[in-house]
């Protein structure tokens, strides 16, 4: 199956959101595990909820792909960059991850582009 162009700027926009919902749940669960206002056994719980959650969250895919590169050292092509990903545990949603990132790696904080197909992180 091939994609079109609006299909792929929908997935896209899909994708981020996933992200930007991700992030705001680790935050949602992290200022709940602080316990304001619970029980005892209520700051145990949020605090075990917040944990199993971020747990199986792990991380966005920009600090993923940062990382990647940070530990490369040096700029990597897009097959690259999954298989440092893939081999570091980062688990895509996706059934076809390579095309997700692909799409993704224009618009991740932290992340450039350098020519000839190769991309680099901003962050030092």
């Amino acid at each position: 199956m091939n994609a079109t162009a609006t299909q792929l700027r929908r997935a896209l926009g899909i994708a981020e959101r996933i992200e930007e919902l991700e992030n705001e749940l680790r935050e949602t669960l992290s200022v709940a595990s602080n316990g304001n206002g619970l029980s005892a056994t209520g700051r145990k719980i949020a605090a075990h909820r917040a944990a199993t959650a971020t747990e199986d969250l792990g991380q966005g895919l920009a600090p993923a792909v940062v990382n990647v590169l940070r530990k490369a050292g040096k700029s990597l092509r897009v097959s690259e960059i999954l298989a440092g990903l893939l081999e570091s545990g980062y688990k895509f949603t996706s059934k076809k991850p390579r095309n997700v990132l692909s799409a993704r790696i224009y618009k991740l904080r932290g992340v450039k582009k350098v020519g000839g197909g190769l991309f680099t992180t901003t962050a030092k």
